[in-house]
């Protein structure tokens, strides 16, 4: 934890532990990638969403949990007046989520009215196509359809997601903002320590989603509008060191600029360039 004097009114919290849904079987993946957006519109414990915005009505707290490719997170933040419950809304999260059959429909309706209008975007149609490509057509990296929105199960999503979160012991807290340790410690201790541990290897698995050899270019070719978008991408080995990551993020910043300076500013070609790097 960090005590810190930028804000008087804010303290915010990160855990994160190794696994994600690289530890899915295959045919549960899409199942595994929904379970903690089902939780957080389940509601947690004896609430429903609903009930549970009720009960936090007038507080200053939040809690969402994620569940990426490497690892699971809980992300959230609270007035130092509300830590308790930022607390309690933590350990809920791990101890009691909720499964709502009625939410999960209510998700499953307003997704497939989202893919029906995704299927026409040349914007989707762009980014499926960059995802196939970079991970030379893993079937993990398959965007959500239509056709594939039934393989979503609600039992086998809450069973991955009590199963990720069946073990606090490997996950690292981190807690900044207006608060002290005496003030921080006896909920750490009532909250967190009190949350179950596992023995198991917990470590997230290589699927071997990996980019393509050598220069591949792809063409995609959708919509009427007068417009187009270009990404290049570069791939290769990294030393994952803390000065490489600060290099990559000064090349990337640096790169930004003169682009948008040759680009934009000089041939008028483009009206906006984004450089990234990981």
């Amino acid at each position: 934890m960090k005590p810190t004097d930028f804000k008087d009114d804010e303290v915010v919290m990160r855990a994160t532990s190794p696994g994600g849904w690289s530890r899915a079987e295959e045919e549960e993946h899409l199942s595994a990638t929904a379970a903690a957006g089902i939780v957080g519109m389940s509601g947690l414990g004896d609430f429903s969403r609903i009930d549970l915005d009720k009960v936090l009505a007038g507080k200053s707290v939040s809690v969402t949990a994620g569940i990426q490719e490497t690892q699971e997170v809980l992300v959230g933040g609270a007035s130092p007046r509300d830590l308790e419950e930022l607390f309690q809304l933590t350990w809920l999260h791990f101890a009691e989520p909720r499964e709502d059959s009625g939410a999960f429909a209510a998700m499953q309706s307003r997704m497939r009215a989202a893919l029906a209008n995704r299927e026409a975007s040349p914007e989707a149609a762009f980014a499926d196509t960059i995802s196939a490509v970079l991970s030379s057509n893993h079937p993990r990296t398959e965007p959500m359809s239509l056709s594939r929105l039934g393989e979503i199960d609600l039992e086998t999503a809450l069973d991955f997601y009590a199963e990720r979160y069946a073990d606090a012991g490997d996950f690292h807290f981190v807690f900044v903002g207006a608060v002290e340790l005496d003030t921080l410690r006896p909920l750490v201790e009532r909250y967190l320590a009190s949350l179950p541990t596992v023995e198991r290897d917990d470590r997230w698995i290589d699927l071997d989603i990996d980019p393509p050899a050598g220069r591949v270019e792809r063409v995609v070719r959708k919509g009427v509008e007068p417009r187009s978008q270009t990404r290049l991408a570069f791939t290769g080995p990294f030393e994952y060191t803390a000065e490489n990551r600060i290099r990559m993020r000064a090349l990337s910043s640096i790169l930004e600029v003169r682009l948008r300076e040759r680009l934009r500013e000089d041939l008028g070609g483009t009206y906006s360039v984004g450089v990234s790097g990981g």
